[in-house]
């Protein structure tokens, strides 16, 4: 009888070997599973991360002078255009460095009158950027550290344009080119501008 209850007792003591590692394997798996699924969330993060782009969408316009119904700025004598450029970033993630750079022809007063300046067309003191001659045309340049997602960015350049020969309509095309890191290419926006001088 004493055998009997000491078998009894080493197979009690089995089973509950028995159990208490099948609890610790079973314990060990969901762990493994769950670093498993939260080492799948977070690549699959990294990877959504390295697909997303920014997005520029680029908006410009003369806003200090109408044009009339066929398109043109009839301007008396030497005259100040004045340029707001929107920037939207409608993308996925912010786009780092950015260029804005406004295109102007030749037909502008001085090229060193080609200015970044406010919406009350004050020049920027702490803005040294200048155009320079690029082909057929005067280009200035401003380089922002970074247009965030959702966020607007609004600048504004100012020329001072050239009297027209009396009467006459002359074409006077700008181009607005924004590239910036990480956004789907490069965004540009023309402005097909005709001035005026009316007799």
């Amino acid at each position: 009888m004493v055998i009997a209850i000491g078998g009894l007792v080493v197979a009690v003591g089995a089973l509950v070997v028995a159990f208490l590692s099948w609890r610790s394997a079973h314990s060990s798996a969901r762990i493994a599973r769950r670093a498993l699924e939260i080492s799948e969330a977070e690549h699959n993060q990294r990877e959504r991360e390295r697909s997303a782009r920014a997005r520029l969408a680029v908006d410009a316009e003369v806003v200090n002078f109408e044009p009339d119904e066929h398109g043109v700025l009839w301007l008396r004598g030497v005259r100040m255009l004045l340029v707001r450029i929107e920037l939207t970033n409608t993308g996925d993630r912010n786009a780092g460095r950015t260029t804005v750079a406004v295109a102007f022809p030749l037909a502008v007063e001085k090229k060193e009158f080609i200015r970044w300046c406010n919406a009350t067309e004050d020049m920027l003191p702490d803005d040294p950027e200048r155009a320079a001659r690029v082909g057929d045309s005067y280009v200035l340049r401003r380089t922002l550290a970074e247009v965030g997602r959702g966020l607007d960015e609004t600048l504004f350049a100012s020329a001072y344009v050239a009297r027209t020969p009396l009467g006459e309509v002359v074409d006077f095309p700008l181009r607005v080119r924004v590239p910036a890191e990480g956004a789907e290419g490069e965004t540009v926006v023309d402005l097909p501008l005709k001035l005026g001088r009316p007799p």
